[in-house]
């Protein structure tokens, strides 16, 4: 009875195993068609296998060129931001040729007079000296010390340079007026001397016309009070 079901079981297993695989079952009596079956369905799956590792190479390429690029956006420094242009270029260098300076000190001023007193000459000034038992008083006004304003150096100028043609050299002009803080307007007039020199006029400074050159210096006409 055991030897009779022997071959049923083999044969279901048999049969089994080509299910799982894929394989129709075919009659064992044509075993030429069961190799070629077979062999059409290896066939099928290795083409299977090579359309998914293409599908995967090309996923790793994609991947690839993603962290390439990643990286290089890391790498390249952010464009620089154009500065903007000011809307008078022009007008914005000649505002640049302006130049001054404020000098002025309050000074501590006297005549050394204070506390001081007159006397009378010895004899109606036909003695030696002054008769020091008979004092005249004490010096008349302010004779202590006084505050005292000094402008000093104070100046206001503009000077302007323009390169010639594709040299070195450069054209270079300035026109400078001294500040007057403490004066009035006007003449300068003294208990000694009267000048004819008005403060505050353009061109009372340093003022001059000249050729500049970094190699050589400059050359310059006209006014220079500086040494």
């Amino acid at each position: 009875m055991s030897d009779s079901k022997a071959p049923k079981v083999l044969g279901a297993v048999l049969a089994g195993i080509l299910v799982l695989v894929g394989c129709p079952i075919r009659s064992f009596a044509d075993p030429a068609a069961d190799a070629a079956a077979l062999q059409e369905q290896m066939r099928l799956m290795q083409q299977k296998l090579d359309e998914m590792k293409q599908q995967l190479d090309t996923v790793k390429q994609q991947q690839q060129e993603a962290a390439a690029a990643a990286a290089k956006a890391q790498t390249v420094p952010a464009p620089a931001v154009a500065k903007a242009e000011p809307s008078e270029p022009k007008f914005e260098k000649f505002l640049k040729g302006f130049y001054g300076t404020v000098d002025a000190s309050v000074d501590y001023a006297t005549k050394g007079m204070d506390g001081m007193i007159a006397y009378h000459i010895q004899n109606g000034g036909l003695g030696p000296g002054l008769d020091y038992t008979n004092p005249k008083g004490g010096p008349v006004g302010n004779v202590g010390w006084q505050a005292q304003l000094s402008t000093n150096k104070s100046q206001i100028g503009y000077r302007y340079s323009h390169k010639i043609d594709d040299s070195d050299v450069n054209f270079i002009i300035q026109v400078e007026t001294s500040l007057a803080i403490t004066a009035s307007p006007g003449l300068k007039t003294s208990y000694t001397q009267q000048s004819n020199v008005v403060n505050g006029a353009i061109g009372l400074g340093d003022t001059f016309i000249g050729i500049q050159d970094h190699k050589w210096g400059r050359l310059i006409f006209g006014t220079m009070y500086a040494p």
